[in-house]
């Protein structure tokens, strides 16, 4: 099974905190939103996915290149 992970939002009503760094790398409890995307994952046994990206999408792919916990096939860029 593949999941598609949606990380493109900019995040308008947290400015603040997005406007150096996108949505799902804010961290909450010392783990950024996509690094417990890929945990949950992985947890129910989804080891590939495909994520839409868009506000500050290069960091988004830095980070995820990172996280070796599932396999990110294409990454397709909406900005």
């Amino acid at each position: 099974m593949k999941a598609i992970i949606l990380a493109a939002g900019v995040g308008k009503r947290l400015w603040q905190v997005t406007q150096h760094r996108p949505k799902c790398l804010i961290e909450i409890g010392g783990q950024t939103l996509l690094h417990r995307y890929l945990r949950s994952l992985r947890s129910v046994g989804i080891h590939c996915a495909d994520m839409v990206v868009g506000y500050k999408q290069e960091v988004c792919l830095t980070v995820s290149s990172r996280q070796h916990f599932l396999a990110l096939d294409r990454a397709h860029g909406i900005g």
